[in-house]
C-alpha cells in the first residue's frame, strides 16, 4: 500500500504543482488515476464522476476558496480502494475533508506571502534573473505540499478513518449516503443556474427527455447535443454571410 500512496500523493504534488493546467486537479481525474493506481479503475471513475458533479458549480471567488477538490478526492478514492468503501461512503467521507484540506491550504497561502514579498522586492529592483530563480521553486515547493498533505493523511488516517466507518451506526452511514446522492444535484444545479438562459430550457427538457424517459445512455445525448449544437451553429453562421452579402 505504501507504493500506491505514494503515487497517488505524487498525483495531488503534480496537480497541485501545474495548477488549473489540463483540469489535472478535477476530481474525475484525481480519482480515476487513484482507482488505477489502487488497481480499481471502475470505483476510481465512479467516485470521481459523482464528486465532480457535486463540485462543478463550487467554484473560489475573489481570496474565498470553498473546499479544496483535489485533496478530498484523492483521500477519499484511496481510502475506498483500499478499504472497500463504496461510492456513498467515499462521498460522505470526501466532505468533510474536502474543508479540512481548504484549511491547510488557506494556512499554505498565507505562509506564501513570504515569497510575494521577495518576488515584489526583486522586481522593484529589477533583478530579473534573481527573479526567475524564485520563480523556479515554487514547483517544487508546491509539489512538496501537496505531496505531504495526501501522503500523510493516507498513512496517518487510514486506520483512523477505517474505526471511525466501523464505529459509525448504520443509520448514520445510510443517511450520509443519501445526501451524498442528493449533493449532485446541487451542484449541477448551481451550474445550470450560472448559465441559464431561455433559450436553452427546449434543449434542456429535450436532454432530460432522453435520459430519464427514453434512457438513452448521457453519452449518447451528449453526443447528440454537440451534434444538434454545430448544426445549429452551421446555420447561423451561414445567415450571417448571406445577411452581410444583401
Amino acid at each position: 500500500m505504501l507504493i500506491q500512496a505514494i503515487l497517488a500523493s505524487a498525483w495531488s504534488g503534480i496537480a497541485r504543482a501545474l495548477g488549473n493546467q489540463a483540469s489535472l486537479e478535477r476530481p474525475l481525474i484525481c480519482s480515476t488515476v487513484v482507482g488505477i493506481i489502487y488497481g480499481n479503475f471502475g470505483l476510481g471513475l465512479a467516485i470521481g464522476g459523482t464528486l465532480e458533479l457535486m463540485w462543478m458549480g463550487v467554484e473560489g471567488i475573489g481570496g474565498a476558496s470553498p473546499a479544496d477538490v483535489t485533496v478530498s478526492s484523492i483521500f477519499a478514492t484511496a481510502m475506498a480502494c483500499s478499504h472497500g468503501y463504496g461510492v456513498s461512503e467515499a462521498v460522505a467521507l470526501a466532505v468533510p475533508v474536502s474543508l479540512l484540506g481548504n484549511v491547510i491550504k488557506q494556512m499554505v497561502t498565507s505562509a506564501n506571502s513570504f515569497f510575494h514579498r521577495r518576488f515584489e522586492a526583486l522586481a522593484e529592483k529589477g533583478d530579473i534573473d534573481a527573479l526567475c530563480k524564485w520563480t523556479l521553486w515554487s514547483t517544487p515547493y508546491n509539489f512538496a505540499v501537496g505531496f505531504l498533505i495526501v501522503f500523510l493523511g493516507i498513512q496517518l488516517g487510514s486506520d483512523a478513518v477505517q474505526a471511525l466507518f466501523e464505529s459509525v451506526p448504520a443509520w448514520l452511514t445510510t443517511g450520509l449516503g443519501k445526501a451524498g446522492g442528493i449533493l449532485p444535484a446541487v451542484g449541477f444545479a448551481m451550474v445550470l443556474r450560472m448559465m441559464y438562459k431561455a433559450e436553452y430550457l427546449p434543449f434542456l427538457a429535450a436532454g432530460f427527455v432522453l435520459g430519464a424517459y427514453l434512457n438513452m445512455p448521457i453519452l449518447g445525448v451528449a453526443i447528440l447535443g454537440a451534434a444538434v449544437s454545430a448544426v445549429l451553429f452551421s446555420i447561423r453562421q451561414q445567415i450571417k454571410r448571406v445577411g452581410g452579402q444583401g
